[in-house]
């Protein structure tokens, strides 16, 4: 018995279509997203977009520092990671805001 499934996300809902033993199957739409403007999905791609592109400058330079300072003084690791560590966390903060758009 083979056994294949695809599922396609369309902007209106989840639909998987499914084949057994060559014959194919379709169900009906699993789960539909809020209704929402097509404006709306792309202010939270920029949201998230630029928050994480902000977070990668970020990260490059406080990594690049980071590795400096550790290489004089290796007591300055916990320092130092929470400084890479606030600079990662710019990304949650712009997917937090892209999911707050798309439930809007």
């Amino acid at each position: 018995m083979l056994a294949t499934a695809m599922f396609f996300f369309n902007g209106r809902g989840l639909w998987a279509q499914a084949a057994v033993d060559g014959q194919a199957h379709t169900a009906t739409s699993i789960a539909a997203p809020p209704a929402s403007g097509g404006l709306g999905l792309v202010g939270a791609g920029l949201a998230f977009g630029l928050a994480a592109l902000g977070a990668g400058i970020a990260v490059a330079s406080v990594g690049a520092a980071a590795l400096g300072v550790l290489s004089e003084k290796p007591q300055m690791l916990g320092q130092a990671f929470m400084f890479v560590a606030l600079g990662e966390g710019i990304v949650i903060f712009g997917f937090v805001m892209a999911f707050m758009i798309m439930n809007s």
